[in-house]
């Protein structure tokens, strides 16, 4: 019998799935792009969800002791939706099921920070361009809003 790959171990099978980080990116922004604000939106997340014990990070380290590797003990799933009209449904239902959440929104690039946090400040949240939503909580809580979203695939 073949050892499945990490790639081919389904995530039902993974055994610490009690929480999850899930990342959603618009599938209209061009990949260069979406990958940039899912980036900066997954460390924020990492921001908002470090104070909660539930995120487990685990140091990986190697027989050559080369150096330890930070990784949560949780699965991390990239989806995509199929606009940002999605995401901030998301996001919203997110926030109402009390999840940790974090976004990107395209009014976050610009030539320097106060530029995008102006823009950011100044647009509505009916006018924000969605990016990506990323999320941390109990997966449990997690699949029902994410169901309607398919798995990434480059």
């Amino acid at each position: 019998m073949r050892a499945t790959t990490p790639e081919e171990t389904p995530m039902a099978l993974y055994s610490d799935n009690d929480n999850k980080y899930v990342m959603v990116i618009n599938g209209k922004i061009p990949t260069e792009r979406v990958i940039n604000g899912l980036l900066h939106a997954s460390l924020g997340l990492v921001h908002r969800a470090n104070g909660e014990a539930a995120a487990d990070f685990l140091p990986y380290d190697d027989a050559d002791e080369s150096g330890v590797r930070m990784i949560s003990r949780w699965p991390v799933i990239l989806l995509k939706a199929k606009n940002g009209n999605q995401l901030r449904r998301l996001r919203q239902e997110a926030m109402e099921a009390e999840l940790t959440v974090n976004d990107f929104v395209g009014q976050m690039m610009g030539s320097s920070a106060e530029e995008q946090r102006r823009q950011t400040r100044e647009a509505a949240e009916a006018d924000l361009d969605y990016w990506a939503v990323c999320l941390f909580g109990d997966a449990e809580i997690i699949a029902p809003l994410t169901r309607r979203f398919s798995l990434y695939r480059g």
